[in-house]
């Protein structure tokens, strides 16, 4: 078998195991004394190292522009209207007063109307524990119409929404 790119021609029993099948690249100390053709494609010494740099930029660039990352709602203190249209929901959390338990209702609706989403969600409190988060695995909850979260607290609670967009 022969290994052939353009004009440039290397018998595989003499092609050193670092030559692919699909390239013909040949460091010039390692070009066998029988290719004269200078058509082949030389491989310099920085070769490899900037091929190599070349996939490491490529992979941070992917990394970056990667899929769109979940948004938050600011700190909100009552019943809100916390996103208009299609997402989901990927979790709330939650902070007390220290003092009075919080019960929460999520629609996917624009209002405190039908469909419910979730069971009715009670956030217990104490002194040591004001903090709790709730969290909807995978993508998270598909919601087709928005967000709109009704709380019931005695005292003074805050709560953030995370969710990612369509």
């Amino acid at each position: 078998m022969q290994l052939t790119k353009k004009s440039c021609t290397v018998r595989q029993e003499d092609a050193p195991d670092w030559i692919t099948k699909k390239s013909c690249t040949v460091r010039e100390e390692d070009r066998p004394s029988w290719t004269t053709n200078k058509s082949c494609t030389v491989m310099k010494r920085y070769g490899r190292s900037i091929k190599l740099l070349g996939l490491i930029a490529i992979m941070l660039l992917c990394l970056c522009v990667g899929p769109s990352y979940a948004d938050q709602s600011p700190e909100l203190l009552g019943d809100a209207l916390v996103f208009t249209g299609r997402v989901y929901l990927e979790g709330i959390t939650v902070t007390t007063d220290e003092t009075n338990a919080v019960t929460m209702d999520v629609y996917d609706n624009t209002s405190a109307a039908a469909p419910k989403v979730i069971q009715t969600l009670v956030f217990k409190t104490s002194a040591t524990e004001t903090v709790a988060s709730v969290g909807f695995g995978g993508s998270g909850k598909p919601m087709r119409t928005g967000i709109y979260v009704d709380v019931t607290c005695a005292g003074v609670v805050k709560y953030m929404v995370h969710y990612k967009r369509y």
